[in-house]
């Protein structure tokens, strides 16, 4: 992940519901695509983490209801 898709990652996390309907809204299939793709890349790479350490993925709750959230949504 490079630093232009860490910052549209931390845009997709970060911004208020209305700002994310309204970037939905005007999304195109690519645009849904690309951050599908980011939230997937991110679920794996937590998924991967959890292996590493041999640790349960419930650890990662919390993250992984929040990118629900977003995946849900898109």
């Amino acid at each position: 992940m490079n630093d232009r898709d860490s910052d549209n990652l931390n845009f997709l996390l970060s911004v208020s519901p209305e700002v994310l309907a309204d970037w939905y809204l005007q999304a195109d299939e690519d645009d849904l695509s690309y951050a599908t793709e980011l939230l997937e890349t991110v679920n794996n790479e937590l998924h991967e983490m959890a292996i590493e350490n041999e640790l349960e993925t419930s650890d990662f709750l919390a993250a992984k209801l929040i990118l629900l959230k977003f995946t849900d949504e898109l």
